[in-house]
């Protein structure tokens, strides 16, 4: 007999699969910074790092999902077949235009939360990041230039700090837009994520 949820705990698995994505995600920007030890070569390394950015990227939008699951139910035998990142981030915006992140900061004096539009990236400024990443998980062409990898590298090192401000402090916008999650990616006393559920006031 299937045990039917109540809202908060729907609320309470919601926010741990969340919060377990922003890990990752802090895991792998790690991976990130500490590849120039693990890897001596240029080009492997530049490569590792790609891929890395590339899965940071994917589990942002994933994660949008996750915070999205009436979305999620209707495109998740799509994304479990295929992956075509603008093309996924095309269709959620026709159903929920506010679906991706907002950098934020947390007014305490007027007990208030406003987005940091500084700080934010757009779907599309992500997008553009991951399919330049794509073309390094291929072999390079013999007869065509060979890649600037120190460039590279310091273009991955550039976009993963954007990436660190932009997820820093953010709020995602839930579907029907009356409920958002607040994220702290290191909450001050113990380093880990912090999400808070917000609803709208009328």
């Amino acid at each position: 007999m299937t045990q039917i949820k109540t809202k908060e705990e729907k609320q309470k698995e919601l926010i741990s699969r969340y919060a377990s994505e922003m890990g990752i995600i802090k895991l792998r920007i790690e991976q990130i910074k500490s590849t120039s030890k693990l890897i001596k070569y240029w080009e492997p390394r530049v490569e590792y790092k790609a891929l890395h950015l590339r899965k940071i990227i994917e589990q942002i939008l994933l994660s949008s999902l996750i915070a999205n699951s009436e979305i999620y139910q209707q495109y998740y035998h799509r994304l479990g077949t295929e992956w075509n990142a603008r093309l996924i981030c095309r269709d959620l915006k026709r159903i929920h235009p506010n679906f991706f992140p907002v950098a934020a900061t947390d007014d305490h004096e007027n007990m208030e939360i406003s987005n940091n539009l500084e700080d934010s990236l757009t779907s599309d400024e992500v997008i553009e990041m991951y399919e330049k990443m794509g073309k390094l998980l291929h072999s390079h062409n013999p007869f065509s230039p060979f890649p600037d990898y120190q460039e590279l590298s310091k273009y991955i090192d550039d976009c993963c700090k954007k990436i660190i401000r932009f997820l820093s402090v953010h709020t995602i916008m839930m579907y029907g837009e009356k409920d958002f999650l607040y994220v702290i990616m290191e909450e001050r006393t113990s380093g880990q994520v912090s999400i808070n559920w917000f609803s709208k006031c009328e």
